[in-house]
């Protein structure tokens, strides 16, 4: 009798990256908002100078940096390995630009890693994840999907316009602006 026992799916590398990026942009991104949330509420009630000698400030400004440092640690090696054309990279790169969690800078990093996407070659599973990630960003209210735009040339497919064209009659104004900026930008009007 062959008894099989049940394993779970091994996680693609995209999704492990995820998993593995997910927490420290959160993390990133809740202590940068709660910096700001101290630094207005202290700044409003005794002045910047005197909130500047607070504890509170000293312990919020220090959490803000180690968890700023803990993202800007996993974010170097993921850009070098991109521009190094290592699927592990792309896979990485990938995975970032995926997360919805905005924190403190990360619009720098997310150009660089458009530019070094823009250099290497992507498979069809990349293409595929890349264009999820782009609809996403057209379709949720707080992302910036303009740096995205860079990379619609690399996916461009007869669906994707199709979708875009459909998004660009949302009843929501901000899918239907964004997805209206895109068909004009990149010629998507003619079926």
């Amino acid at each position: 009798m062959l008894v099989v026992k049940w394993a779970p799916k091994a996680m693609s590398p995209f999704h492990k990256e995820v998993v593995r990026l997910t927490p420290l942009m959160r993390e990133a991104e809740e202590a940068h908002s709660d910096f700001k949330a101290h630094w207005k509420m202290g700044v409003g009630s005794m002045g910047w100078e005197d909130f500047k000698k607070t504890e509170v400030y000293d312990r919020k400004l220090q959490t803000f940096w180690d968890a700023q440092r803990r993202l800007e640690k996993a974010e170097g090696p993921i850009l070098e390995s991109v521009r190094a054309g290592s699927c592990e990279g792309v896979w990485s790169a990938l995975a970032y630009l995926s997360v919805r969690q905005r924190p403190f800078r990360s619009g720098y990093m997310t150009q660089r890693l458009v530019r070094a996407l823009k250099k290497v070659s992507l498979g069809e599973e990349e293409r595929r994840i890349l264009r999820g990630i782009l609809l996403d960003r057209l379709t949720w209210p707080w992302s910036q999907p303009r740096e995205l735009w860079g990379l619609i040339t690399r996916i461009r497919t007869q669906e994707l316009d199709t979708e875009i064209r459909q998004l660009a009659q949302d009843d929501r104004g901000h899918v239907h602006r964004r997805a209206r900026a895109v068909v004009s930008r990149y010629g998507l009007g003619k079926q």
